[in-house]
C-alpha cells in the first residue's frame, strides 16, 4: 500500500523529471551564461568563449541559416510564428544532443524549475495529486498530508471544472499544474464537482508543500525457534557410567515462540527533505524493540548525492570513504562519512539491509555499494541500473538550464558504476513467502536471522 502511494505521488508531483540523474550540483547563486542576441552578433559571426578568449568559433553559417529562414519561410495561415526564444532553445537542444549523452540535456524553464523542486524536496502550490482522463476532465486522485489542499477540504474524487474562473478546456496536465501552482501565500480558486454531483467553489491559499520522499512500515514475525535440550549423556559426563557407555542418546529439542520486529523504510528519491524524514525513522527504530532496519531503494532514480552522503554517515564511522568523483577540469571530489551516531548502540547490535533492483540508479547504487563494500549492511536484490555520473545544473540566461555531465562516481574500492551497476551480495530468494508477500523483504529478513 505505502509503495503504491509513493509511486502515485512521484508521478503526479515530479512530472517534469528527465530520466535518471545523480547528484545535481546546484550553485547557491546559480551560474548564469548569457545568450548573445542576434542583433548584437559580430559582423564576422565569431563568438569568443568566455573561458578562453583565444578560442573562436565561427557561427557565420548558423547566422546565415537563421537569416534565410527569417526571410524565406512561409508557414501559411495554419502555422504559428516561431518566437526568437523558441528558436534559440531549439538550437541549444541540437547542440546538446550532439554530445550523445543521455544525462546531458537542456531543460526549458518549467522543466528546470521542476527539477530544482525535486532536488529540494518541496514546491509551492496546493499539494493535490491530479490525473487527467481527457483534455477536459481532471480529477483529484490524492491529497498530500498537511497540505493546503487538505486544509481547504479537497478530497480524492473531486473533479476540477475551472481554475480562477477559467474553465478547463482542451489543455494539458502540465498547463493545469502550472496554473494551480504559485507563490506561497497567494490564493487559487477551484470550481469543483463533488463525488455526489454537487458543485463547490473552493479558495485555497497556496503554501510550500513537502514532497513525501519516505514511507515506512513495521513487520512482526513470530518464529518457532528450536532450543536444544541437554543430552542425557552430557549429565553423566566424567562419571563411571559415562566411561562404560559408548553409545550417546540423540539430542532432543523443544520449541519456543520468538517475536521479531522489523522496520522497512522506503526512500523514493534523494531530496533535501529526505534527511529529516530519515532521521525520524531512525529515532523511532532506536526507541523500539525492532531488530532489523531495511532501507528500500528499489525504483529510486537518485537525486542529490550530498543527501546520500549524509544517509551513509548514519551507518559508517567517521572518515570512511563513501564515494569519489573524477571528471572535467581536474575535478577530484571525495565523500567521507560524518559518523552520525543517531543509531546509537543499535548500530552495533541491529541488522541493516538495503534493497535494490534494476531501476535503482545513481545515488541509490552509490549508497548501496558503499555500505556493501564496507560490510555495513546486507545488500539484497538485483543488479542496479548503472548510472554513476555527476551532473551540474547551469542556468542559461532566463530561458532554461543546462544539465551537463561533469564527472563519474566510483565506489570506495575504485569501481565505476557507469554502465556496470552494482551487483548485490545477496540475490532475491523468490520462494520465501513469510512474513510478507514481498520476496525482497523476506530475503533481507532471512539474511538477518540469527539462530
Amino acid at each position: 500500500m505505502y509503495r503504491n502511494y509513493l509511486l502515485g505521488v512521484a508521478v503526479a508531483v515530479m512530472v517534469f523529471t528527465v530520466g535518471y540523474f545523480s547528484r545535481v550540483l546546484t550553485e547557491p547563486e546559480p551560474q548564469t551564461v548569457p545568450i548573445f542576441s542576434i542583433k548584437n552578433a559580430t559582423s564576422s559571426g565569431a563568438f569568443s568563449g568566455a573561458e578562453d578568449p583565444a578560442k573562436l568559433v565561427d557561427f557565420a553559417t548558423f547566422w546565415q541559416t537563421w537569416a534565410q529562414l527569417e526571410t524565406n519561410f512561409y508557414g501559411g495561415a495554419s502555422s504559428t510564428p516561431v518566437e526568437e526564444t523558441e528558436r534559440v532553445q531549439s538550437a541549444i537542444i541540437g547542440l546538446v544532443n550532439a554530445y550523445d549523452d543521455p544525462y546531458t540535456v537542456f531543460l526549458p524553464t518549467k522543466q528546470s524549475n521542476a527539477l530544482k523542486e525535486q532536488v529540494r524536496g518541496d514546491f509551492q502550490g496546493i499539494g493535490a495529486v491530479l490525473n487527467m482522463f481527457d483534455e477536459n476532465t481532471v480529477f483529484v486522485t490524492g491529497i498530500l498530508p498537511g497540505s493546503p489542499a487538505e486544509d481547504a477540504g479537497l478530497v480524492a474524487g473531486d473533479r476540477i471544472m475551472a481554475i480562477d474562473g477559467t474553465r478547463i478546456q482542451a489543455t494539458t496536465l502540465e498547463d493545469i499544474v502550472a496554473h494551480i501552482r504559485g507563490k506561497a501565500g497567494t490564493v487559487v480558486t477551484l470550481d469543483l464537482v463533488r463525488q455526489d454531483g454537487s458543485p463547490a467553489t473552493v479558495p485555497i491559499i497556496r503554501g510550500t508543500v513537502a514532497i513525501p520522499t519516505i514511507a515506512s512500515q513495521a513487520v512482526t514475525q513470530v518464529r518457532q525457534v528450536a532450543k536444544k535440550v541437554v543430552e542425557k549423556a552430557d549429565e553423566l559426563k566424567n562419571s563411571v557410567i559415562d566411561a562404560v557407555t559408548p553409545a550417546r542418546e540423540e539430542p532432543t529439542f523443544e520449541y519456543e515462540a520468538k517475536k521479531e520486529n522489523y522496520r522497512i523504510v522506503r526512500l523514493s528519491t534523494f531530496a533535501e527533505s529526505s534527511v529529516s524524514a530519515f532521521n525520524k525513522e531512525v529515532e523511532s527504530f532506536v526507541a523500539s524493540d525492532e531488530e532489523v532496519f531495511i532501507l528500500d531503494l528499489r525504483d529510486n532514480p537518485g537525486g542529490d548525492m550530498r543527501v546520500a552522503g549524509i544517509l551513509a554517515s548514519y551507518y559508517l564511522p567517521k572518515g570512511k570513504l563513501i564515494t569519489y568523483a573524477q571528471g572535467a577540469n581536474n575535478l577530484n571530489e571525495r565523500y567521507e562519512s560524518f559518523g552520525i551516531e543517531n543509531f546509537g548502540a543499535k548500530r552495533e547490535t541491529a541488522c541493516f539491509a538495503i534493497l535494490v533492483n534494476e531501476r535503482s540508479a545513481s545515488a541509490s547504487e552509490i549508497l548501496a555499494a558503499a555500505l556493501g563494500e564496507h560490510k555495513a549492511a546486507n545488500i539484497v536484490g538485483q543488479k542496479t541500473y548503472g548510472k554513476g555520473s555527476v551532473q551540474r545544473l547551469i542556468d542559461i540566461a532566463d530561458i532554461g538550464s543546462l544539465k551537463v555531465t561533469i564527472a563519474h562516481w566510483y565506489t570506495p574500492k575504485g569501481t565505476s558504476l557507469s554502465h556496470n551497476g552494482y551487483t548485490p551480495e545477496i540475490p532475491v530468494k523468490y520462494e520465501l513467502n513469510e512474513p510478507t508477500p514481498d520476496p525482497f523483504v523476506n530475503t533481507a529478513i532471512a539474511s538477518c536471522v540469527k539462530e
